[in-house]
């Protein structure tokens, strides 16, 4: 049992009227609760932390903040509204906190609290006055010496202090200024002893950290929390550092390939031969060892088998040599067979060895106990321990037999997994059919899962559906239940959307829509309808596009004229039979020729919106005419010329 350190000099420990220990300072004339101790020595068994709680809260004036102040006189800031508490002033109270303390608010608080602490004092002297006196009466005694006398008098009760002033008192410091006389070198020195001894993590942020060491005398002799988070920063740089060298001087992990991670996994996490792949699955299933191995489940899962007969054989092999051991451990001990097994287990350093642990149950143990106790009692009685010719023809048709009934077992456990298995499938099917009805029934609304399974709940077909189906299938056939919902409301208010505003350029029907059947079923607000309204006009104007393209590819005027436009040279068409040099013109009796690319460039945009005209695909650009008529001059522009096919004459 540890002890603790002496106190130092012109320190003297006393007991307080609630039994609590205190320290005085004969020299200061000052009183503790915190137990000083000397420079540079250190509590072999530091007290357990007391765990602190809120004593009051004061609300900071228009805002959510509150002032809280625990039992043991730490102050703390929490924000009511985002559940959120820090222990410096937040930025956006500190003027208001500023201005508050210059006023007074806190000294106000501060004179009441000591106030009835000074009440309550007075109480408990006029009580122990009380007993004195009666102690007095009935006991008269002589008067001891002055010396005695002094030591009788009662000490100032200690007064509380700052953290500077403790900090002071627990170094050993002589108080007699309002600072402690260290240099700022020393306060960095024993924070950064600080937070050594707390084995303050390095990866964690200040706020996180800060509850650990802040009730430490040490936390103050900082002058500024700028100082007290460089410092820290500093611990981290250097905790970080000493990291990577210790990692670097290791020596990176050997890396690993698949079939080896696997292996190892399955060595940490499946030791059991009687577990199933499907329950060893659902533990690993995250694991990165698991994924990165196999090319399918089925591999995975012949892996796992073949592992559970190495861990079977290996763990047949391990109760040989344990049974072998506990036998000659009881023959090293001289354990005869005349005793029963309660006597004979306390045979004097017989439970300390290693081989008496190693068999795992006391059953097995009285069991091996009395197969050694045979073997003896034989040995004894000058039997042959060589089994004759009959023996071993009964143990070779026992082994046979054992042997037969194994592989039949194995046989009719792989036919019993596979209807399980098959079994499993239509269980599922089935049970996902009845789920779908039931969701059917009773969800006709855009709706959460959280929202709709109480009363889902109540229906049989629920809990008939649950005794297959785990909690995520059933969340994914409702999400698709309920995005078909959605996606029916949602065309429906689209077609509405359509009869309020036919055109491309009309806005939108303000005041029409919001109070619709779809709006409500699927729990719009008016800023939602207008948002899908906006979707919804953009997609219409992008198929309207792509309708017109392909409008213009489809028809024949514009593709054979708008080709012809493209011919190179004089696309003429001759008549066989007339003169080159007789040009007459065009006409069927004239015999002459046409020039294809001439007509062409004779048909110009006004032509090609005429045939157009009629197509709904190309009306419902009416309020943008100069786009449209843009959009036809690139399409003819991108057009190629045609590939013009040769006749060769037949002679």
């Amino acid at each position: 049992m540890s002890t603790l350190p002496p106190l130092p000099p012109g320190w003297s420990e006393h007991t307080g009227p609630d039994g609590t220990p205190y320290y005085f300072h004969r020299v200061s004339n000052t009183s503790t609760y915190t137990r000083p101790v000397l420079p540079g020595a250190s509590s072999a068994a530091p007290p357990k932390p007391v765990k602190d709680k809120p004593k009051s809260k004061r609300p900071v004036p228009g805002t959510e903040w509150l002032r809280v102040e625990t039992v043991q006189g730490n102050v703390f800031w929490t924000h009511t509204g985002r559940k959120a508490s820090v222990w410096s002033v937040p930025e956006e109270i500190k003027e208001l906190v500023d201005r508050l303390d210059a006023e007074g608010w806190e000294e106000r608080g501060e004179i009441e609290r000591v106030k009835a602490e000074a009440q309550e004092l007075k109480r408990k002297l006029s009580e122990e006055q009380e007993q004195d006196e009666q102690k007095h009466k009935q006991n008269k005694k002589a008067r001891v010496d002055d010396d005695s006398d002094e030591e009788k008098k009662p000490l100032p009760r200690p007064k509380k202090l700052k953290p500077e002033e403790a900090a002071a008192q627990a170094l050993g410091v002589d108080k007699t200024t309002d600072k402690v006389n260290l240099s700022v070198e020393e306060a960095k020195a024993l924070f950064m002893t600080l937070l050594q001894e707390k084995q303050i993590n390095p990866l964690l942020p200040w706020d996180t950290s800060l509850p650990q060491f802040i009730h430490d005398p040490r936390y103050a002799l900082l002058p500024s929390q700028n100082a007290r988070k460089e410092v820290f920063d500093e611990y981290c740089k250097e905790q970080i550092r000493k990291q990577k060298e210790e990692k670097a001087k290791n020596g990176p992990a050997p890396k690993l390939t698949p079939e080896e991670s696997f292996t190892a996994l399955l060595e940490r996490t499946c030791t059991s031969t009687r577990t199933s792949y499907t329950e060893w699955r659902r533990t690993v299933k995250k694991e990165r060892a698991f994924l990165d191995f196999g090319r399918s489940e089925r591999e995975r899962e012949n892996k796992f088998r073949a592992w559970l007969k190495v861990l079977g054989e290996r763990k047949r092999r391990d109760k040989e040599r344990a049974e072998k051991d506990f036998f000659d451990l009881l023959r090293q001990f001289d354990v005869n067979g005349e005793l029963e097994w309660k006597d004979a287990k306390r045979t004097p350093g017989l439970a300390d060895d290693p081989r008496y642990d190693a068999v795992g149950s006391s059953s097995l143990r009285e069991e091996l106990y009395n197969t050694f106790v045979k073997t003896v009692q034989r040995e004894r009685a000058g039997e042959d321990a060589a089994p004759d010719e009959e023996t071993r023809r009964k143990a070779k048709q026992e082994r046979a037999e054992r042997e037969r009934a194994a592989k039949v077992r194995a046989q009719q456990e792989k036919v019993e997994a596979d209807l399980g298995r098959a079994r499993k499938v239509v269980g599922v099917e089935e049970a996902e059919a009845a789920f779908g009805s039931l969701l059917t029934d009773a969800v006709r609304d855009v709706t959460t899962f959280d929202a709709a399974l109480p009363q889902l709940q109540t229906d049989p077909r629920f809990a008939q559906s649950a005794a297959v189906l785990n909690p995520h299938q059933q969340k994914t056939l409702f999400d698709a239940h309920v995005g078909r919902i959605r996606e029916r409301h949602l065309k429906t208010l689209h077609d509405l959307f359509g009869a309020h505003a036919p055109r491309l350029d009309d806005p939108y029907p303000e005041g029409r829509v919001e109070r619709s059947v779809p709006v409500e079923r699927l729990r719009f607000t008016p800023s939602d309808v207008h948002a899908e309204f906006t979707r919804w006009s953009r997609q219409r104007l992008t198929t309207a596009r792509a309708d017109f393209e392909t409008m213009l590819r489809e028809n024949s005027f514009v593709e054979f004229w708008g080709r012809a436009r493209k011919l190179g040279g004089e696309g003429a068409v001759k008549d066989k039979d007339a003169d080159e040099d007789d040009v007459v013109g065009e006409g069927e009796e004239g015999g002459g020729t046409a020039d294809l690319k001439a007509l062409a460039r004779g048909v110009g945009i006004e032509e090609v919106e005429k045939v157009l005209k009629g197509d709904k695909r190309y009306i419902v650009f009416d309020h943008v005419p100069e786009e449209r008529e843009r959009w036809v001059r690139e399409y003819l522009e991108r057009m190629a010329a045609p590939k013009l096919s040769v006749h060769v004459p037949e002679h």
